[in-house]
Parts: structure tokens; sequence; C-alpha cells
């Protein structure tokens, strides 16, 4: 299966937060639901983690304190293969 880039699967969330905190919404949502939810399940709560001020904020904090970026190749890819994105 074929990696799927945050960008392509929360473009808006990603240009206004920013790709770490979406990715470690994403990556949280992951954790707050039961195995075998479906990839529906996961985007709304990974959405609805990004609409609470307080989680974002605290994503923020997270985001900034990463040294490794886990999510930094799949972006270079899809922006080498996929549509022109501006920084």
């Amino acid at each position: 299966m074929a990696h799927v880039c945050l960008i392509e699967i929360f473009p808006a969330e990603c240009e206004v937060y920013g790709y770490k905190v979406v990715g470690l919404a994403y990556r949280e949502a992951q954790g707050l639901i039961p195995d075998g939810a479906t990839a529906s399940q996961i985007k709304a709560k990974t959405r609805e983690l990004l609409t609470d001020s307080e989680s974002v904020e605290r994503l923020r904090d997270e985001a900034s304190a990463l040294i490794h970026d886990p999510w930094i190749w799949a972006i270079e890819r899809y922006r080498r293969c996929g549509p022109e994105l501006d920084d």
C-alpha cells in the first residue's frame, strides 16, 4: 500500500496548523480510537482535536519541541511528485 501524506489527507488543516501539529493530532487520534477504527473515524477525531483550542496549543508546543521530523520525507516526496504547494 502506498504511503499517503498528511497534506493529501488534511490539506486545509496542514495549511492552517502546519503538518507537524496535524501529524501529532493524527497520531493522538489513532491512540484515542479503539483498534479496528475506520480511516473516517480517525480523520474525524483528528479534526475534533484540531478544533479544540487547548489541544491545538498543546500540540503546537509538542511540535516545536520535536527534534526529529517524522513526516518530512513524505512531505518532500509529495512536493516532488504532487501539485505545487506554497510554503
